[in-house]
């Protein structure tokens, strides 16, 4: 088996950086395959959250809070290219069963083991235990993936933090055909679910009278 990196502490700057750039949806793609079609776009979301969801399986596999559900297309550094982005977070009260070092490097391990690659573990840790897992795996549609372990007086905690493959295509036009009258209608779109369960198909899209779409079972035992 490859070790993986021990990165070197920058105390917490580098997820910050890393979160503004996700959150802004700016993420540097290594790659920029064809294609931009609306069943393209499902082909790579769905092998994103699928991978994604694998990741917090590993973790944990009760419901995780949706912080940013992620199904909306966000442009990458080259606009003429869209990428998909989320957070989850374990839920208040929820507990590590070791210390967030060992869970850090215990996750990482299971991520090695299902084939993904550039993995790394950092010591964030101040006043509270803090450690970082990164990685990626371009195979399964996912750019970067960071899950933050932290453990301290205020609780314990899992922050995921993932971005999809970047693929050709102008985001604010698939955005279009996935919500059907966006921007005129967009009061009318219910909001996404802020908790989700990562074994849960999840949603894609809405239908024209604003009813969103979920992935079906099928589609998802698939992954």
């Amino acid at each position: 088996m490859r070790p993986i990196s021990k990165a070197p502490s920058v105390r917490g700057t580098a997820a910050v950086v890393i979160s503004t750039v996700m959150m802004l949806g700016l993420g540097a793609c290594s790659a920029f395959p064809p294609g931009d079609t609306l069943a393209d776009a499902r082909s790579v979301y769905l092998s994103y959250r699928h991978a994604i969801a694998d990741a917090q399986l590993k973790i944990w596999t009760g419901t995780w809070r949706a912080d940013m559900y992620g199904d909306d297309p966000i442009p990458c550094l080259d606009s003429s290219h869209y990428q998909f982005s989320l957070s989850r977070t374990t839920p208040a009260g929820w507990t590590l069963q070791t210390s967030a070092e060992d869970a850090a490097y215990a996750t990482a391990t299971s991520l090695q083991d299902a084939g993904w690659s550039s993995i790394s573990v950092t010591d964030d840790s101040t006043a509270i235990d803090s450690f970082r897992v990164e990685a990626n795996a371009e195979d399964k549609s996912v750019e970067y993936l960071v899950a933050t372990f932290r453990s301290g007086p205020g609780g314990d905690s899992v922050l995921i933090q993932a971005q999809s493959s970047c693929r050709r295509g102008i985001a604010s036009s698939l955005t279009k055909e996935l919500l059907p009258g966006f921007p005129k209608d967009f009061q009318d779109f219910p909001p996404a679910p802020t908790e989700e369960s990562p074994d849960t198909p999840p949603l894609f899209g809405y239908t024209a009278d604003k009813t969103p779409l979920r992935i079906t079972e099928e589609e998802w035992r698939r992954g």
